[in-house]
């Protein structure tokens, strides 16, 4: 069981790696919200990333199947998604750096469960795991590997998050009110550049059928 563990953990810690719209908004969350707002979105990517592994490792077929049929429709959402993210990021005000971070656990809640559904909406995280999919079959293993495979990219990934959390934390204080908000107008064009470059895989994956 432990070789499906270390497997995904590295998985995991792989994926984590890629520079994406998640890794800009989980950075991007830090230094306006501090670590409580980190932990919210990190926690709600992981649990995205978590619920795909457990899918293709547990060989739930009909949803991996009914996934890479619809990865286009995905796709467009989810750029979508992310063209939304970059117009908030444009409408935001000015916040100063003594703002609270997360009111209360409701807020908490709400960053996290936002963050899990644009993981799983998130074209990278769509096409990776449209792979590992393929790679694993029709039958892929069982519920107890696929548990073990969840939780490999579950400390994988959030090895990684951890790291670039402390990172950033550890030089948002340094930075003025000026360049932060030189960062968030930064963002929004990088998150409607990620957005647009999935509508059109999107729209050039549905129209190649």
């Amino acid at each position: 069981m432990l070789k499906y563990f270390y497997e995904a953990f590295f998985a995991g810690l792989a994926m984590s790696a890629i520079f994406g719209p998640l890794t800009l908004l989980f950075v991007r969350k830090i230094l306006d919200m501090g670590a409580k707002g980190g932990l919210a979105v990190g926690l709600g990517i992981l649990l995205g990333d978590s619920i795909y592994g457990f899918i293709g490792g547990a060989g739930l077929t009909f949803i991996s199947h009914f996934l890479i049929q619809k990865a286009a429709i995905f796709k467009i959402i989810g750029g979508l998604l992310l063209i939304y993210l970059a117009i908030d990021e444009f409408r935001q005000k000015e916040k100063l750096k003594t703002e609270p971070s997360v009111r209360n656990g409701t807020d908490f809640i709400k960053l996290s469960l936002q963050s899990c559904l644009l993981t799983l909406a998130n074209p990278i995280t769509i096409i990776g795991f449209i792979s590992i999919f393929a790679s694993l079959g029709d039958e892929g293993f069982g519920v107890k590997q696929a548990i073990w495979i969840m939780l490999g990219l579950f400390v994988g990934g959030g090895l990684w998050l951890s790291g670039l959390g402390i990172l950033v934390l550890s030089i948002k204080d340094r930075l003025s009110i000026h360049w932060l908000n030189r960062m968030r107008y930064l963002s929004a064009p990088i998150l409607s550049g990620f957005g647009i470059w999935a509508i059109i895989g999107g729209l050039k994956h549905y129209c190649s059928y």
